[in-house]
C-alpha cells in the first residue's frame, strides 16, 4: 500500500519532523501538505495519514476518515453496565487478553472498569492511531482518563500472541473479528473496515485460547453468525440487537 503522511495546514512546531518519521517507520511517503486539500492528496495513494495537533487522521481512497475517539467506551462506562462485563463473568482485576482491539472501544470498558486488559491490534496503522490516541485524548473523568493511559497494548496478530503465551497465565481471553455478517447501520465502522483483519476466528486460534485462558473464552458476533455453533460456544441472546456473546468455559 503506498502511503502518503503529511501534516495539517497550519503545522505546529514538530509535526515535520513527526510525519518524515512516521513515513519511514511505516514504509510511507512524507509529501509536504503545502495548501491542498485532503482530497487532493489521498487521491494520489491508496490512503494518507495526516498528523494534526491533538490527532492523528487516515483518510482512504474514498475519503473515510480513521481517527481516536473514546465516546462509545465513555457512554457504556457512564450506564454503569456492559453486556461484555457479564459474558466475561469474572471479577474485577482479571487479566483479560483483547484479541481484536479494533478501535479499543471493548478494551476501555473493561479497563475502566477494573480490568487488567492486553490489547492486541493486528494492523500497524490502526494500532498507531489507537495507541497514540490513547496516550493524549484527555476526558473529563480522570477515572477514564487513567484508563486510557494503563491499557497495555501490542501490534500483533493473536495467532502468535497465543502461541507464545503460557498455559493458563491470562483469566480470560475475547474475541471481536470482523462479522461474517455485516451491520450495515453501523456507519462507525466505515473508516476501519479497509483496514481491518478479516481473518476469522479458527478452531486452532480457539485450541491455543483454550490452552492459555483460566477462566473463559468470550467472542462477540453477528446474531446470524453461525460461528458460535460453528466452534461449540454457548450462545448468549440478547433481545432487540444486532450482535450476540458466546463462551467457552475453561
Amino acid at each position: 500500500m503506498t502511503l502518503i503522511v503529511t501534516t495539517a495546514i497550519d503545522k505546529e512546531p514538530g509535526l515535520v519532523k513527526r510525519a518524515q518519521e512516521l513515513a519511514q517507520l511505516y514504509g510511507g511517503i512524507y509529501q509536504d501538505r503545502g495548501k491542498r486539500t485532503m482530497k487532493q492528496i489521498y487521491c494520489q495513494a491508496e490512503g494518507a495519514l495526516v498528523l494534526n495537533k491533538n490527532e492523528l487522521i487516515y483518510y482512504d481512497t474514498e475519503g473515510q476518515k480513521l481517527f481516536f475517539h473514546p465516546n462509545t467506551a465513555w457512554l457504556r462506562a457512564l450506564n454503569g453496565r456492559d453486556p461484555l462485563l457479564e459474558a466475561l463473568a469474572c471479577p474485577t482485576g482479571a487479566s483479560v487478553l483483547d484479541a481484536t482491539m479494533g478501535m479499543a472501544s471493548d478494551s476501555l470498558v473493561m479497563q475502566y472498569f477494573g480490568y487488567q486488559v492486553t490489547a492486541l491490534e493486528f494492523n500497524p496503522l490502526v494500532h498507531l492511531i489507537v495507541s497514540d490516541g490513547l496516550s493524549r485524548f484527555v476526558m473529563e473523568d480522570s477515572r477514564f482518563t487513567q484508563a486510557m493511559r494503563d491499557l497495555v497494548t501490542y501490534c500483533q496478530d493473536y495467532q502468535t500472541y497465543l502461541a507464545q503465551a503460557k498455559d493458563k497465565s491470562i483469566d480470560c481471553v475475547y474475541f471481536d473479528p470482523m462479522f461474517k455478517v455485516g451491520i450495515e447501520e453501523s456507519k462507525n465502522l466505515d473508516g476501519i473496515r479497509l483496514l481491518a483483519n478479516r481473518q476469522p476466528l479458527t478452531e486452532e486460534a480457539l485450541e491455543q485460547a483454550k490452552r492459555v485462558a483460566r477462566h473463559r473464552i468470550v467472542v462477540k458476533a453477528h446474531y446470524q453468525d453461525p460461528i458460535f455453533e460453528d466452534l461449540g460456544l454457548t450462545r448468549i441472546k440478547r433481545s432487540n440487537t444486532k450482535f450476540h456473546y458466546g463462551y467457552y468455559q475453561c
